[in-house]
C-alpha cells in the first residue's frame, strides 16, 4: 500500500497536538476523517503508529520512527509553496 503524503501531514499534526479531535479542528477535517487517515497510514506502514490513552494519543516506537520523515515532507511542501509564490534567491521581497 502506498503512503499518502496528506496522511503524513495529518500525522504530524496529531503527533504535535496529541489528540485526533484537536488535529481535526486545526486541519478543518472531521475527527472520523483524521481517524481514517491514521488507520490508512498505519496499514501502509504495517505497524501501529499511535497508542490511545486517557487524554489523547501518543506515538508508538514506529510512530516515533516515522515522524522525522513526515516532518521532512511537511518542510518540503512548505518550501515548494514558498518557491511557487516567487520567493527565490533573486526575489528578496519574500
Amino acid at each position: 500500500m502506498a503512503i499518502n503524503p496528506e496522511h503524513l501531514l495529518t500525522f504530524v499534526r496529531v503527533a504535535q497536538l496529541g489528540t485526533l479531535s484537536a488535529s481535526a479542528a486545526e486541519l478543518n477535517l472531521t475527527q472520523p476523517a483524521v481517524s481514517s487517515q491514521m488507520k490508512l497510514l498505519t496499514q501502509a506502514v504495517g505497524e501501529p503508529l499511535l497508542a490511545r490513552h486517557r487524554s489523547g494519543v501518543r506515538l508508538t516506537p514506529a510512530g516515533e520512527g516515522l515522524l522525522p520523515h513526515a516532518v521532512a515532507v511537511l518542510r518540503a511542501l512548505e518550501g515548494a509553496k514558498h518557491y511557487a509564490r516567487g520567493c527565490t534567491a533573486w526575489n528578496s521581497a519574500c
